[in-house]
């Protein structure tokens, strides 16, 4: 029985409308998370090169490690973990002038609330940095 009613076919327009609403939430948190994940690995990279002797081909090590565990992944070759520890340190240091800028701040409660000011202030950025997809994050 196929059923050819205005009706029918407007509710046929809603549930597809409904779909790819759907699809288009799922794709910008699964970009969220990739971001999410990218900032954490380029986080990491930056801090074992500040805190130990590893140089640069500590990137091609990596790249070759994480390739050969995850090879159904891509990202994770060397030009892109150079890119994603680029773009860690370009928006940490904007996060970083921010919370300076925060915390010259005063108010009268005292420095809790400037504290949490501060805390408030850099999850929005970064929240704003995750909804850029990741190919336009690297053009910026």
């Amino acid at each position: 029985m196929k059923l050819q009613t205005t009706e029918y076919k407007q509710f046929i327009l809603d549930i597809k409308s409904k779909i790819q609403s759907s699809q288009i939430k799922a794709a910008i948190k699964v970009n969220v998370e990739l971001l999410k994940l990218y900032w954490d690995i380029a986080e990491m990279i930056v801090e074992k090169q500040k805190s130990s002797s590893w140089g640069d081909g500590l990137i091609d090590s990596i790249s070759k490690d994480l390739k050969r565990e995850f090879p159904s992944m891509k990202g994770f070759s060397k030009r892109n973990i150079e890119i994603m520890r680029q773009w860690y340190t370009f928006w940490s240091s904007s996060t970083v002038i921010t919370k300076q800028v925060v915390s010259q701040m005063k108010n009268e409660k005292g420095q809790q609330v400037v504290a949490q000011l501060e805390d408030t202030k850099s999850r929005q950025v970064m929240d704003e940095i995750f909804k850029i997809p990741w190919g336009h994050n690297i053009v910026i």
